[in-house]
């Protein structure tokens, strides 16, 4: 399965496989991007509740090291498995920092 993953000025979007599941999101709604490592292969494309009562959406094709998404509008956290985790956390946060 194809993942592409697209990030501009204003928003963080991505698509897996021939688009059936894109999501986009304003930069200026995430409140913090960091890595995350550890994530579940099994558990692939899905929406679970933590144990503290967030909603954590994971989108994952393939390995364990993602990034993680907090927004300002809801108690959501989304979970998008890329390969380099460090470096684009990185980026989408000097995105989040100047806005």
């Amino acid at each position: 399965m194809s993942f592409f993953l697209t990030i501009d000025d204003k928003y963080f979007s991505f698509k897996l496989g021939i688009g059936l599941i894109k999501k986009r999101y304003e930069i200026a709604n995430i409140k913090s991007c960091k890595p995350y490592s550890g994530i579940h292969k099994g558990f692939g494309i899905g929406t679970k509740m933590s144990f503290t009562g967030e909603i954590l959406k994971q989108y994952n094709v393939t390995g364990t090291k993602a990034i993680e998404l907090r927004f300002f509008d809801r108690d959501t956290i989304v979970k998008i498995g890329v390969n380099e985790p460090d470096e684009i956390s990185q980026y989408v946060q000097s995105l989040i920092d100047e806005s």
